[in-house]
């Protein structure tokens, strides 16, 4: 049996049993905390002196048995080897007493009339043993001896002193019951008293080693933490660590913990199950009123159970010990624990969240708990634990005394919902809007309930309240700030049905005349002034779309960024989902596709599809965007896929989720899929009034989809209209309908027209669309001639695609491309130029290709023909154009714009 620093307790054992050995009787006491290894010890000393020819009789107390008369007594010879006589003259006195009953109470600690014949029948057999050899009589916990047991100790004791007769009394420090014996057999001559400590960290770490290979420095620490050096929580706690590998208690630790416990006295066990129900408020006064004992007694105790290790300076060392006691108290206890400890705090005037703890365990119904109940509810949300909160608001409504106050709290719930799980508010729409049309919310829980009814797909319903609010609301100028903004918001959502929150104004409507001032000054209040709490997300939307389309998106990303920090410091599930959306589109805006990809897939994963209800459109159009933009199709694929509520194509979101198909389907050269998608678009927009190219620019990708297919007119006559609509500060979308107009326009005007559209999007910092464009800008200088200035725009145009991840584009600008995504292998158009009347096709698209500045090599993996091939093609077309090699081809080479025929 391995001991760890016990050796010294061991030695102070073995010499006194020397001296028994030499005739001299003694009395050891061995004390130390419950699970200390004060058991083993004695196991140890009894194997010791039975190896040396001892006779060792062995008992010990239980708990449960300490009604029992004599019954220490009787394990003690029926455990020794004694003579056949003396056994039978045993046997007859124990019969005898069991005979005559059990009806005598002795004194404590004192031997009845009915009781002494066997006690001195067992003294005068171990008197006559001891003559012959030692005698070791170990009595374990004897603190739970039965008192005619400990009688019988200090009887045979009294008689034992100059025989060679030694006892072992192993008891815990805090043995209320058998205090007067402990001192009685501790006060005789002879006596030694050995007190087993708990272990240090040395000790530890040499248990520790016997089960774990080298513990580290840090895990030593944390299981001498977490066990205070108590032997047996140890070994509960080590079985845990060699069962799962990890650094946590469990269930091991649990079980010893309360084998210590049922190792100790009662009062001790009462005790630390007060601390765990009252947790931090276990005080020495507080705990005696909740046990109904003293003061001085509680102290004792939590002092006793410092000692042990099972608490530290009154508090349990690690979560699982509380919650191994919490499972070991009886249910009906456990209740009336919590419902005293609520009543006792009330009392005191305590916090609601320490009240609500309580009367929460104890299920307590009366109505004086349903403001407890709430406020507590506060509390744990301003602490981030929503969850809580819920529990608390549920339990105060189920208790509330009335209607009014039951939808107050009903209301309550839905805040709480729609702050960390919007997806959970509409299981109580349907109360919130039975509790309105019975006139019991006020006007902030009217307004909210206008709120969840317009994310959640259904404007006509919020429409309807909010016109009654508004007859409700009277001349209040905070009530009617509140209304507006709430009907700003349904009619930013719903541009088709938001007129009905306020009929006759024509709400939501583009128009031409009108100048974005106004918007752009509002948004940046809310960006100077935006802070989590102040400011809603029925305000902070619109103002981060404004401040997108007028160009602002570096400082509308400063915003969201700023807000979405303490969005998630405070664990705000809606606001981390919407902002992240907000901060994917100004990232867009910016050509950041990493992050604009990045903070789209935040939004989708902060928050469950269902959780964002109608407009579910938003966060979709985004991602879908950044990933066609990278190249990523698949991945936007499989987010097209995904099934919309049927309130999506009325929310002010669906135009532009059309226009991110748009963009897909013209990626994947889907053209007329693009095509539906985006005339679809324009058709929306038109029809609401709210047709904004800063917004949502359909007509510049419906022009590339006409460029592809070959209706140039088409395509010029939607750019030019996109560029009459736009206003002053749009210099994004300006500069990609430039480029969009270049495409369309002949090469002599293509370079000045990319020229314009790279400055303007220089200016409005969007680093992947200024890419595209230097990339076309590029190809244009190829097509001039200037074949050094076009390697270098393309080498920078390469430099940014790699910033921005866009792999598409990346691809593009590679040796060997032709056109936007073009792939290898794709056909040169025919060339429309007469200079080549006397070139064969295959010789004109060589020609081209060579006159971009493309190798021999890269001209016959584009024409799928060998370098062979290409070079006697290039001789011919030399010899008949009259020049010299490919430096000489005239830029009439390159392809123009087709005329007008649309």
């Amino acid at each position: 049996m391995a001991f760890f620093e016990r050796h010294e307790a061991l030695a102070a054992l073995t010499t006194s049993f020397a001296g028994c050995v030499a005739g001299r009787g003694s009395v050891v006491l061995v004390s130390g905390a419950p699970g200390s290894g004060k058991t083993c010890l004695a196991h140890a000393f009894g194997e010791h002196a039975r190896e040396r020819g001892a006779l060792v009789l062995a008992g010990a107390g239980s708990r449960v048995e300490q009604g029992l008369p004599m019954g220490v007594l009787e394990q003690l010879f029926r455990s020794a080897e004694l003579p056949a006589d003396d056994v039978e003259r045993l046997d007859r006195a124990y019969e005898r007493v069991i005979a005559a009953g059990t009806d005598v109470r002795p004194a404590p600690e004192a031997i009845g009339a009915l009781h002494l014949p066997f006690v001195h029948a067992l003294c005068t057999a171990l008197l006559a043993q001891a003559r012959r050899r030692p005698v070791v009589i170990v009595v374990d916990d004897v603190g739970f001896a039965d008192r005619v047991s400990l009688g019988a100790l200090l009887y045979v004791q009294r008689r034992l002193t100059r025989a060679a007769v030694m006892m072992v009394l192993v008891g815990g420090e805090a043995a209320h019951r058998s205090r007067r014996f402990w001192a009685e057999a501790g006060c005789r001559p002879g006596s030694l008293r050995i007190r087993v400590p708990l272990l240090s960290a040395a000790g530890v770490a040499e248990m520790l080693a016997e089960r774990v290979a080298a513990p580290p420095a840090e895990l030593v620490a944390a299981c001498h933490a977490m066990s205070g050096g108590n032997p047996l929580l140890l070994s509960g706690l080590v079985a845990d660590l060699t069962s799962d590998g990890g650094a946590e208690a469990g269930e091991a630790f649990g079980d010893a913990f309360l084998a210590c416990l049922r190792r100790a006295e009662p009062v001790l066990h009462e005790v630390i199950r007060g601390v765990a129900v009252l947790e931090g408020d276990a005080t020495p006064a507080m705990l005696a009123e909740l046990l109904e004992t003293e003061p001085a007694a509680a102290a004792a105790a939590v002092e006793s159970l410092d000692a042990a290790g099972l608490l530290h300076t009154g508090r349990f060392r690690c979560p699982q010990a509380r919650a191994a006691v919490l499972r070991d108290l009886p249910p009906e206890r456990r209740s009336a624990l919590h419902r005293r400890a609520a009543v006792l705090l009330r009392a005191k005037g305590a916090g609601a969240t320490e009240i609500a703890h309580h009367a929460a365990a104890a299920a307590i119904e009366e109505h004086w708990v349903v403001d407890v109940f709430a406020d507590a509810a506060d509390a744990a949300l301003a602490q981030r634990r929503a969850d809580l909160a819920l529990e608390y608001l549920e339990q105060a409504e189920r208790l509330a005394p009335d209607e009014r106050a039951s939808a107050a709290l009903t209301a309550a719930q839905a805040r709480t919902r729609w702050r960390h799980n919007p997806a959970a508010v509409p299981q109580g729409l349907g109360r919130l809007q039975a509790a309105f049309h019975a006139g019991y919310l006020d006007h902030r829980d009217a307004v909210a309930l206008a709120g969840y009814l317009i994310w959640h797909g259904h404007p006509a319903d919020a429409a309807g309240v909010l016109g009654r609010v508004a007859k409700l609301a009277g001349s209040d100028p905070l009530r009617a700030a509140d209304l507006q903004l709430m009907r700003d918001w349904l009619r930013h959502s719903y541009p088709a049905g938001g007129d009905a929150a306020e009929p006759g104004t024509p709400a939501g409507r583009w128009q031409p005349g009108r100048t974005a001032r106004a918007a752009t000054a509002r948004a940046e209040q809310v960006l100077r002034c935006g802070r989590l709490g102040e400011t809603a997300i029925e305000e902070l939307v619109p103002a981060v779309t404004t401040l997108l389309a007028t160009g602002s998106a570096a400082a509308a990303k400063a915003l969201c960024d700023r807000l979405a920090l303490q969005a998630r410091e405070r664990r705000e599930v809606t606001w981390t989902a919407v902002l992240a959306d907000l901060c994917s589109a100004a990232a867009f805006h910016l050509g950041d596709l990493v992050a604009a990809e990045q903070h789209a897939r935040v939004a989708l994963s902060s928050m469950p599809a269902h959780g964002w209800g109608a407009v579910i459109g938003s966060p979709l159009a985004n991602l879908v965007n950044a990933a066609t933009a990278m190249g990523k199709l698949d991945l936007a694929a499989r987010h097209l896929d995904e099934v919309l509520p049927p309130a999506a194509p009325e929310t002010a979101f669906w135009p532009r989720y059309l226009h991110a198909r748009g963009r897909y389907h013209l990626a994947r050269g889907n053209l007329y899929a693009a095509h539906d998608d985006l005339q679809a678009c324009g058709a929306v927009v038109r029809d609401w009034n709210t047709d904004d190219p800063a917004i949502v620019p359909w007509r510049g990708d419906l022009a590339q989809v006409c460029v592809r297919l070959g209706q140039y007119g088409t395509a010029r006559r939607l750019v030019t209209e996109q560029l009459d609509r736009l206003g002053g500060e749009a210099n994004r979308v300006h500069g990609i309908s430039l480029r969009v107009l270049a495409s369309a326009s002949d090469s002599l005007r293509r370079l000045q027209i990319l020229t314009q559209s790279a400055e303007l999007l220089q200016q409005a910092g969007d680093q992947f669309e200024l890419a595209v464009t230097l990339t076309d800008l590029s190809d244009a200088y190829f097509v001039l001639g200037e074949s050094a200035t076009a390697r270098l725009t393309a080498r920078r145009a390469s430099q940014l695609a790699r910033w921005c991840n866009a792999e598409g584009l990346s691809r593009r600008l590679l040796p060997g491309s032709v056109g936007p995504g073009a792939p290898a292998g794709t056909p040169v158009p025919p060339v429309r130029c007469a200079e080549l009347g006397t070139l064969s096709d295959s010789e004109r698209r060589v020609a081209v290709l060579a006159a971009l500045g493309h190798s021999n090599r890269e001209v016959g993996r584009r024409l799928y023909i060998t370098v062979s091939t290409v070079e006697q093609h290039l001789t011919r077309i030399y010899r008949k154009l009259g020049i010299k090699g490919r430096d000489e081809l005239p830029p009439t080479l390159l392809p123009t714009a087709p005329p007008d025929t649309n």
